[in-house]
């Protein structure tokens, strides 16, 4: 039973990462935290971005909507002037969009997290056959040394 959870939660991730990924192309999302130090978290072209900063409330803590041309233009302009980026991540531990904010990025590519539950799925349906095959054999198995 513990081997099936295993694989169905693998799974879970796996379509939820596809479903996430492919709908980031038709709509986007932002999740704000306000406080003292703001926390962001963008759900957008095919990547889920977080930003943190002290650029205080933005009054929009849940939105989703239809992409129009300036947020269709929000991506290629945080990854392109992010300091490192590679293959879609990108990190800038200084990533200032006006003179008078002064935050971080975080960009993660949805195709990462989507990959790492397929590979985990892959090892627990392995793990899964190899366990059932040696339950089946019942008597006749004999461990290796």
């Amino acid at each position: 039973m513990r081997r099936w959870l295993l694989v169905f939660f693998f799974l879970g991730s796996v379509l939820l990462g596809a479903a996430t990924w492919g709908m980031s192309y038709l709509r986007y999302m932002l999740v704000c935290y306000d406080s003292k130090y703001s926390l962001m978290y963008h759900v957008l072209d095919g990547s889920s971005y977080f930003r943190g900063g002290h650029w205080g409330p933005t009054g929009v803590p849940f939105h989703v909507g239809q992409i129009d041309e300036f947020t269709a233009a929000t991506p290629s302009y945080f990854y392109s002037n992010s300091r490192f980026h590679f293959l879609g991540f990108a990190f800038d531990p200084a990533f200032i969009t006006t003179p008078t904010e002064d935050d971080w990025l975080v960009i993660i590519p949805l195709w990462f997290p989507t990959s790492l539950g397929g590979l985990g799925l892959l090892l627990a349906w392995r793990r899964k056959k190899r366990l059932d095959s040696r339950s089946s054999k019942g008597s006749q198995w004999v461990p290796r040394l």
